[in-house]
């Protein structure tokens, strides 16, 4: 079958026009023809399309060294084949150097279809050469750049231990430069502070490494300024497409701060370029320099393949989230670990754009992030890393997620930047930590403040009593043998008085700390309530209460409860104490009880100072005490007291109160007759 030839022939000569189309025919092509005897006409018809220029030497009007010159002028890639009478050897290999394919003599014209087809084949193989350039460039700028500028510390060693290649991450950290390291043991360098004992264990790892074992631990590496961080070190081995372990990664990641310092990419082949060059520099014109140039394409195509399944193989396997966004903002890449930190499958993540509305992004404080603040952004305008900016995402199950991410900037091979490989990493636990941490600190603070609030109250309230007995004991031992029987009475009276108000409160700041121990006892048994109201209130028949007006009440039958009485003791001793004691002289405190079939419900109501509104919020907890309480004693411990019994009773407690109006406490108690 005849193969198809767009040819422009150059020739004044119609005959030889006609001859030349004959050998083409002869050598199964199928010639789509046109003839010109102008530079004018030439011009005219040079177009990408055609396949082959035959050209005359020489012509009355045009030659072929002008015609070569202008088809390069135009920047075509055609084929240019010289067929003439008579040429000179100096003329024929000026004219190839120039450009031309071939010449023939026209009296030899039957080797004119081998040179059409040697000329087509080599226009082929340049262009298949150009491909493999142009591919063999932009992988090479992508590679270098990620390896580069990665967070990470990588090297590459050779399976013995030596060192190939070094990132600029790991050379800065140490104030090293390449040509320093490479070639040398990697366990004598100063990244390792020269420790024998780290020496000995890299040395163990990157021999198990060179077995074929994946090693990971944690190690510790020198800085340039002495510092020492430990970092999370991994050696894997890297085989070749015959399964031999050619190559060690070693990659290092600062476990110190525990930030988003990810793992990333690792070096590529930094001669190949070089070396391409220097066996694709030439074609040659015969069979056997054809057959090289084959191989040596097949040659470059494996290691691009190689290089790239390095690159593909860091990628997935880094522990760190990875994903790669276009310059137009498209996600094109994302590894296993970005799954789990996203919590989307990768063809869900790759679906979608870096501001996509459904990631919900907003700021740690939860607000809706604005267009410059996007982590993306960011790097496409400032053409720089970024690291370490936070912000929270939620996963489709409403979870909300907060991430550190950085982001270096990836460029083509004309020095703009072409996209942004992201690191990811999740912190939300450790945001939850730290603001668990804040916490505790702030209680702990808090704690500090009541127990120093704790230790002012009560030295003054043990100070008081402490001097009333102090003053009626001075006064008894001077004049007591001349005072009156009357008189030595109210000083004994105010001593008792007193030792009875440092043992209820000593016996308070017991319950108390029992309480916040957790080991106050509750001790349910029959009572009968009502009986045991009274008895309380005939307790509380004291000089003090004679100047207030204590009135009890129940109302309907009660039957016996399964109830403490000493925790119950001391709800209502503390209740009922309270309302008197913020009761005017005089006042009314009512005491009621009131029975139903599935509670019991008290209440304490006096007349007296009330309590503020902003105080009743803490009230039940240790040493608050109301802002209006002016001199009045008191430790603030009471009520805590009686939040913690009302609790063990599973029961509750409330206050209505307004300020000068008086309170009125109501405990409630579940019961079973």
């Amino acid at each position: 079958m005849s193969i198809p030839l767009h040819v422009l022939v150059l020739e004044d000569s119609l005959d030889d026009t006609e001859l030349m189309l004959e050998e083409l025919i002869q050598a199964e092509f199928d010639p789509i023809w046109q003839r010109v005897e102008t530079e004018s006409e030439y011009l005219a018809q040079l177009s990408p399309d055609l396949d082959i220029i035959l050209s005359d030497y020489t012509m009355p009007q045009f030659n072929a060294s002008r015609a070569l010159e202008l088809l390069q002028e135009q920047g075509l890639d055609i084929p240019f084949i010289v067929v003439t009478g008579t040429i000179t050897e100096a003329t024929a290999l000026e004219l190839t150097q120039s450009g031309a394919s071939d010449y023939l003599i026209k009296d030899r014209m039957a080797r004119l279809g081998r040179a059409v087809a040697q000329a087509i084949e080599e226009k082929q193989l340049r262009q298949e050469k150009q491909k493999a350039e142009l591919a063999q460039r932009t992988s090479e700028t992508r590679f270098q750049a990620i390896f580069n500028q990665t967070f990470q510390f990588i090297w590459l060693l050779t399976p013995q231990g030596k060192i190939q290649e070094a990132n600029q991450t790991a050379l800065d950290f140490s104030g090293l430069q390449l040509d320093e390291v490479v070639g040398y043991n990697f366990w004598e360098t100063r990244w390792w502070g020269f420790v024998s004992t780290i020496q000995a264990q890299l040395q163990k790892v990157i021999f198990q490494a060179a077995e074929g074992d994946l090693v990971r631990c944690e190690i510790d590496i020198w800085g340039a300024e002495s510092q020492v961080v430990t970092i999370d070190f991994s050696l894997k081995p890297f085989t070749d497409q015959e399964g031999k372990i050619v190559l060690l990664v070693a990659e290092g990641r600062d476990i110190t701060k525990r930030q988003q310092v990810e793992k990333q990419l690792q070096l590529l082949n930094a001669e190949l370029a070089q070396r391409v060059e220097e066996r694709t520099a030439d074609l040659a014109q015969s069979n056997q320099q054809l057959r090289l140039e084959i191989a040596e394409r097949q040659q470059i195509e494996a290691t691009l393949r190689q290089e790239r399944d390095l690159m593909n193989w860091l990628l997935e396997n880094s522990p760190a989230g990875m994903v790669m966004v276009n310059h137009q903002g498209n996600i094109t890449f994302a590894n296993k670990r970005s799954e789990e930190i996203l919590g989307l499958t990768r063809a869900e993540i790759i679906s979608r754009t870096y501001n996509e509305p459904t990631w919900h992004s907003t700021t740690l404080e939860g607000f809706p992030l604005r267009v410059e603040q996007y982590p993306f952004r960011r790097v496409m305008k400032a053409a720089e890393p970024i690291y370490d900016m936070r912000h929270a995402i939620q996963w489709s199950n409403g979870e909300q997620v907060l991430l550190s991410i950085s982001g270096a900037p990836i460029f083509d091979a004309d020095d703009q930047v072409d996209g942004v490989l992201f690191t990811l990493d999740n912190i939300t636990e450790r945001q939850q930590l730290e603001a668990g941490l804040r916490k505790a600190l702030e209680e702990e603070k808090e704690l500090n403040q009541l127990k120093s609030n704790f230790i002012s109250i009560v030295s003054h309230e043990f100070r008081t009593p402490m001097t009333s007995i102090k003053m009626s004991a001075d006064l008894l031992k001077r004049y007591g043998h001349r005072a009156s029987e009357e008189k030595r009475n109210q000083h004994l009276l105010r001593i008792e008085k007193s030792i009875d108000y440092m043992t209820k409160l000593i016996e308070d700041v017991i319950i108390i700390n029992r309480t916040e121990a957790g080991v106050l006892q509750f001790s349910p048994e029959s009572l009968d309530l009502v009986q045991f109201c009274q008895e309380l209130i005939a307790d509380l028949q004291t000089s003090e209460l004679k100047q207030h007006k204590l009135v009890f009440s129940s109302q309907h039958d009660c039957c016996l409860v399964q109830m403490d009485e000493n925790l119950l003791r001391l709800i209502f001793v503390n209740l009922l104490s309270n309302a008197i004691k913020y009761s005017p002289l005089g006042g009314k405190v009512t005491f009621s009880l009131n029975c139903t079939p599935d509670a019991v419900i008290f209440q304490v109501q006096d007349l007296g100072i009330g309590i503020p509104p902003e105080d009743q919020q803490r009230l039940f907890e240790s040493f608050q005490r109301a802002s209006n309480v002016g001199n009045i004693p008191g430790t603030g411990i009471g009520l805590a007291i009686v939040k913690k019994a009302v609790d063990l009773h599973s029961g509750q407690i409330t206050l209505k109160s307004e300020v000068g109006l008086g309170t009125t406490f109501t405990v409630t108690i579940p019961i079973s007759c």
